[in-house]
């Protein structure tokens, strides 16, 4: 890698660029969500602004709480991204009945340092209070 892109991931890494708005950052990651004939689809979304490529690992946790208790779902894997792309990393769909939630969080890392990531929550658990 460049010691622009190290540079660049050192500021977004040191939280320098933090406050900046998404679309104004060098990278960011992105839960997109559709709902298609009552399932709910999720995507995974990696978006470089750079000018150069950026390679690294993923993780799409769906974390469910209902009824039934609670259960974790995990996708990972590895991307490349080329300058100026937008990387659609992983994708799946649930149904979601009254009384779920589900919690959707995107960590995207490079070098093995957490880069960037977003959080979606979708749904009501029902709350059960002890006897």
């Amino acid at each position: 890698m460049s010691t622009a892109f190290i540079v660049k991931f050192l500021t977004i890494a040191g939280g320098l660029a933090a406050g900046m708005p998404a679309t104004e950052k060098p990278c960011h990651a992105k839960i997109e969500k559709e709902i298609r004939n009552g399932h709910h689809f999720f995507s995974g979304v990696f978006h470089n602004h750079l000018d150069e490529k950026v390679e690294g690992t993923y993780s799409l946790d769906a974390i469910r709480e209902g009824k039934s208790g609670r259960s974790v779902s995990r996708q990972s894997g590895s991307f490349k991204a080329g300058p100026f792309d937008t990387t659609v990393l992983s994708c799946f769909s649930v149904n979601i009945e009254d009384g779920d939630a589900y919690t959707v969080v995107l960590k995207v890392y490079t070098r093995n340092v957490f880069f960037c990531g977003d959080t979606l929550v979708v749904g009501e658990p029902l709350t059960v209070f002890p006897d």
